[in-house]
């Protein structure tokens, strides 16, 4: 059951675009399905919690990928479940493993940055977007710039 979780993570990661994770988290998908596999539950579960708090977190600095956010999502479930096996031999590493998941979560729901498009903007419609938001972190995305 696990290693359809790991498989499926997989299979989105390495469909979709390339960003700065998308290897690490094939590398991980790839030991999440070995370990599930052997029945090594308690490496499984940290094949799933690595990742997923790792995409959560970077995406709440960098910005929201649909399909990052759909694989981290894989991955936390795989873990979640790995950890149910896991929970009356090590409780204590579960419930540390939940916590930090939940956590990253909270960060990527709550601390989502603001996004402006700056296709046609402006001079004076960028200097009114400045005053208004000095305290955030602003990040701008173009039509032709090939990373956005």
């Amino acid at each position: 059951m696990l290693s359809v979780f790991f498989l499926s993570a997989a299979i989105v990661l390495a469909t979709s675009s390339w960003g700065l994770l998308s290897v690490p988290g094939l590398l991980f998908a790839v030991a999440g399905i070995i370990f599930s596999l052997r029945k090594q539950t308690g490496y499984a579960a940290i094949c799933g919690y690595v990742p997923a708090v790792g995409s959560f977190i970077g995406q709440s600095v960098v910005g929201i990928c649909i399909s990052c956010t759909l694989a981290a999502c894989l991955f936390a479930t795989a873990a979640v479940t790995a950890s149910i096996v896991l929970l009356k031999e090590k409780p204590g590493r579960v419930a540390l493993g939940v916590v930090t998941l939940v956590v990253s979560m909270g960060i990527f729901i709550f601390q989502i940055p603001e996004y402006h498009v700056m296709a046609n903007a402006t001079p004076a419609s960028v200097s009114s977007v400045r005053k208004e938001h000095k305290d955030k972190l602003l990040y701008y995305f173009s039509p032709s710039c090939k990373f956005c």
